[in-house]
């Protein structure tokens, strides 16, 4: 709205009432001229009102404008990452994670967590170590040589029989990946070759591989079973073995489909009513701190909503976050593996272990 000038205002408010008091006015001034002069006056009156109401709005325009600036200034503050204010409060915390083997994409949470500041804005850093196999990182975490373990469900159960308790922290695959691949029908297995990647008679593998012959009413000796850590794909593939335990369905499933020029069958656990249980899950010795697990568990939840919610990006994170997690492989099965990241991390999400401890002979 427009505002009146000071010189305005007295031209259109003042000057009228000084044409009232003129002599000449009451001197017999023409009808024409006294409606006209009335006229000026009423109009130069509701000028002014308009002109101060405009100046109060104009005011307050003003000062809604410097408190939406300071609104703005207070928002972009609070927008600061926790990180960058608590580096200037306190150092990082180091915290060790062992793996259960290389990093893949099954790892994606963890890396996750860290590239997008999840881990620094509880006040952690986190370091992670390369292990050759879930039950050594457990043993590592029993120790204390580092906080966290990444391992599956079951193996926390034989471990806890054997005295090495260790707890949850988070679940990050609350599934079963694994599968049973064979060149033969069920009825068929008799004589042929089995082989797993395992080692120790009381594994996980081992009770899994009898429920699966028990399935056909056959027992270990009625078959030839062998230890192929290395080589267990492909003497698949190349007709050596006739039946593989310790397949991941997100990984060597999807590279025995593409390479293999044979046709095979696949099993899911649950056709041998052996339970469902959690494929990956973050376990930690009783003296960590519950802070600390709350700690890590917060921050990987925030990077498993961040997967859901961007599954794209977040494999471009991870495939730049090592040069050799930049491959053709890791690129095919990311629609695969990221779908079986929980929704929760919460040790509350897990299979129940009563069905798992009844299956692995566990009091």
């Amino acid at each position: 709205m427009k505002i009146l000038s000071f010189a305005e205002f007295i031209l259109f408010c003042f000057l009228p009432s000084f044409f009232y008091l003129l002599p000449w006015r009451r001197r017999g001034s023409s009808a024409l001229k006294l409606f006209v002069f009335r006229v000026f006056y009423i109009a130069s009156t509701f000028l002014w009102i308009p002109a101060f109401a405009g100046m109060t709005a104009n005011e307050a325009e003003i000062t809604q404008n410097k408190a939406g600036t300071t609104k703005e200034m207070v928002k972009t503050h609070a927008k600061l990452s926790p990180s960058l204010v608590r580096a200037k409060q306190a150092p990082l915390t180091t915290v060790r994670i062992a793996l259960e083997w290389f990093l893949n994409p099954h790892h994606a949470p963890l890396i996750i967590a860290q590239t997008n500041g999840y881990f620094a804005d509880e006040g952690l850093a986190v370091n992670f170590h390369p292990a050759s196999g879930s039950q050594e990182g457990c043993l590592q975490a029993n120790r204390g040589t580092v906080e966290f373990a990444i391992t599956h469900q079951p193996q926390l159960l034989l471990l806890a029989d054997k005295g090495i308790a260790l707890d949850i922290a988070a679940v990050l695959i609350p599934s079963t990946l694994e599968v049973i691949l064979s060149t033969c029908p069920l009825d068929q297995l008799l004589g042929k070759t089995l082989a797993h990647a395992s080692s120790g008679s009381g594994s996980l593998t081992f009770r899994i591989m009898d429920q699966f012959l028990k399935s056909q009413n056959l027992k270990e000796g009625d078959v030839n079973v062998i230890l192929a850590k290395h080589g267990l794909v492909s003497g698949f593939m190349a007709g050596q073995i006739d039946v593989i335990f310790n397949v991941y369905k997100t990984y060597q499933l999807h590279d025995i489909k593409k390479q293999i020029k044979k046709p095979f069958y696949m099993y899911l656990f649950k056709d041998f009513n052996i339970p469902s249980f959690a494929s990956m899950v973050l376990a930690c010795g009783p003296a960590v701190p519950t802070n600390l697990r709350l700690k890590i568990a917060r921050a990987l939840q925030r990077a498993i909503d961040f997967i859901h919610k961007n599954p794209g990006e977040a494999y471009d994170k991870v495939r730049l976050y090592r040069a050799e997690l930049d491959t053709p492989e890791n690129k095919e099965v990311w629609p695969i593996v990221h779908p079986e990241f929980a929704k929760d991390v919460s040790p509350k999400s897990l299979p129940d272990n009563k069905y798992l401890k009844k299956f692995l002979e566990l009091p």
